[in-house]
This record gives structure tokens, sequence and C-alpha cells, in this order.
């Protein structure tokens, strides 16, 4: 399954679709999970004390942690580009992961992608 094309199926037509310019801070370390987000286009950096852990591409969710674990976020991201985004509510996702299995597994390849990219520049080869 391409994430890229499943996301746009997904989310083209939402009334969620948001613009944001290079730099513009999507969400801050500590905030409190409202809501999750799919990156349509563009490019988004993932933040946490001062750095950058990771930036992602067109067809990342992103920001789903908190929303699965109800704890503040443990980064924060800001557009790396300007960039295209769908903002996924709490109520939204769970319906999603609940009626549209494909979209759970997404969002559990995302997360599993972001941590074996973070492993990898954080473990000696």
């Amino acid at each position: 399954m391409d994430m890229d094309n499943t996301l746009l199926e997904l989310f083209s037509g939402s009334d969620e679709i948001e613009s944001l310019p290079r730099g513009a801070v999507i969400f801050a370390e500590d905030d409190t999970a409202a809501e999750m987000f799919a990156l349509l286009e563009g490019e988004v950096e993932v933040f946490a004390q001062g750095r950058v852990l990771q930036t992602l591409s067109a067809g990342s969710l992103f920001g789903e942690m908190g929303l699965i674990d109800a704890q503040p976020r443990s980064a924060g991201c800001r557009a790396a580009s300007d960039c295209r985004l769908v903002r996924i509510s709490a109520k939204q996702f769970s319906f999603l992961v609940q009626h549209m299995p494909a979209f759970a597994v997404l969002t559990l390849r995302g997360v599993s992608a972001r941590l074996r990219g973070m492993l990898d520049r954080e473990l000696p080869a």
C-alpha cells in the first residue's frame, strides 16, 4: 500500500486542509495533543530540545503519539517548507482507526519508521 496515494485519497476532499508557510510552528513540545496531522505537500521538521530529530515528507502522518497515549507532545513540529496538511481530530482518529484498518496500519508504519530512523541515528554502526 502506497502511503502517499492512500493519504491523498483519504484526505484530498477534506474541509480541514491547511496551507502553512515555511517556519510555521504546527505544535510545540509539551503541548496538549488534541489532533494529529497528515502531510499532503511539503516537508515538516520534528524537533526537541532545540535540535531537529527528523524531516518528514509528503505522505507522512505525525502527531499521533499524543492521541494514542494522552500525554503531552514529546516533540514539536514546524513547516520546513511551504506545506499543506490535514488536521485530524482525536474523534476523527478514533473513527478512522476503528472503521478503516488500513489507516491504523499506516499510522503504525509511520511510528515504526520514525522510531527506526531515530535508532539508526543514535546507535553506533
